[in-house]
């Protein structure tokens, strides 16, 4: 296996002012006070009160580097395991990991039959219009209303036909979707901010907790060390799943600011029932349980802590909380139910996501311009407009 270059090119970083000659790195005493802040936090996660997070974020040879060179390793519960040992914990079981790869196995099928059938009936909806268009075509020419035949056949006709090509492509990605990860591990199919949580929920990074929150950019990842050893300070850091992806897809430098958050009205009318935003009914859908209200999860956070089992021996257990819009929180736990707790920490994504969605949008104008709605908007109206000539 190739190993990555241990260190970057002074280009792939932002600029900060000269170098130091004896060791290349960017020379702070001439810094003013806005470069040095920003050079503190970009060199923060390398530094020991980080460990283990600054390894996974940053190391070439971090496990979300090497499943990049090797993906049919599986790097991240490898990695899992080595910290829980470091943590005086053991491995984890095998029946753990198995119960939450059946589990994610039965929700990338459920998901991929939801986005293969709903393509289908778009795709009947269409051969439906299809034929009121080939009707309607034989009756123009019959006619001989040659303005009408020649409207059905060289503009609503090729662009039906381009519409189920589209249909037609979106379905059989939904299908190679599903098969490349058909056997892939649970874990390798979670966002790597989730990932990282996940390591604090089982125990592998003992003394810290999570939160995830919403952003404009999408989730907000923020870890905080609940304890720290003597010399170490107790500490934390915020970082959003889009950023961490930039960073490992495309390679660019983390910038460490604070995303920019939802706009509280807006937020609060959506999850309030005030906004007046369409919504579109589809069968089956998965989101549709989380529909923006009063009971949406709007944050949540995660530890891990000690319990004594009843047989005297100790286990941990992952404290869940979830803060609802209506200010109200939710308390759960979870010991040795790692498929539950998966399903959980998915759910309150899953409501975060369409928070967020409407929030920035879920309007109308977004709708559409989405293919598949516009695709069913178009046929419908010229469908309307061939019965009413």
């Amino acid at each position: 296996m190739e190993v990555p270059a241990a260190s970057k090119s002074a280009s792939e970083y932002p600029s900060f002012g000269s170098t130091c000659d004896a060791c290349g790195r960017p020379d702070t005493s001439n810094m003013t006070w806005g470069d040095g802040v920003r050079h503190f936090f970009s060199t923060l996660h390398s530094t020991p009160r980080l460990w283990p997070l600054g390894y996974i974020l940053d190391s070439p040879y971090s496990p979300l580097r090497t499943e990049q060179d090797v993906p049919a390793f599986p790097w991240r519960d490898a990695f899992e395991d080595l910290l829980a040992l470091e943590a005086g914990r053991p491995m984890v079981p095998e029946e753990s990991r198995k119960a939450e790869d059946l589990f994610a196995a039965r929700e990338r099928f459920n998901l991929a039959s939801w986005g293969i059938s709903t393509n289908n009936q778009l795709m009947r909806d269409c051969h439906k219009i299809q034929a009121t268009y080939q009707a309607a075509h034989q009756t123009a020419v019959k006619a001989k209303n040659k303005r009408r035949a020649e409207i059905i056949s060289e503009k609503l006709l090729p662009s039906l036909g381009a519409d189920q090509q589209q249909l037609a492509a979106h379905a059989r990605w939904w299908k190679a979707e599903y098969e490349e990860k058909i056997n892939s591990p649970a874990s390798i199919l979670k966002p790597r901010g989730q990932w990282i949580a996940s390591l604090m929920n089982s125990g592998a990074i003992p003394d810290w907790h999570w939160m995830v929150t919403n952003s404009t950019g999408g989730p907000v990842m923020s870890f905080t060390r609940d304890y720290a050893p003597p010399g170490l300070e107790t500490d934390g850091m915020s970082i959003s799943e889009l950023e961490i992806l930039q960073h490992f897809e495309e390679g660019r430098p983390y910038v460490f600011g604070t995303p920019t958050p939802l706009p509280l009205h807006e937020t609060r009318a959506v999850i309030d029932g005030e906004s007046n935003l369409p919504h579109v009914h589809v069968p089956n859908d998965p989101f549709e349980k989380c529909r923006p209200r009063q009971t949406s999860v709007i944050a949540q956070i995660a530890r891990s802590e000690p319990v004594e089992l009843p047989d005297g021996s100790t286990d941990y257990k992952t404290v869940v909380v979830n803060l609802l819009a209506n200010r109200t929180t939710v308390r759960k736990e979870f010991i040795r139910q790692p498929a539950q707790l998966l399903e959980e920490v998915g759910n309150a994504r899953k409501s975060l996501e369409v928070v967020r969605e409407t929030v920035r949008g879920l309007s109308e104008e977004i709708l559409d311009a989405n293919p598949l709605k516009k695709t069913i908007d178009e046929m419908t109206s010229q469908e309307k407009t061939l019965q009413e000539d």
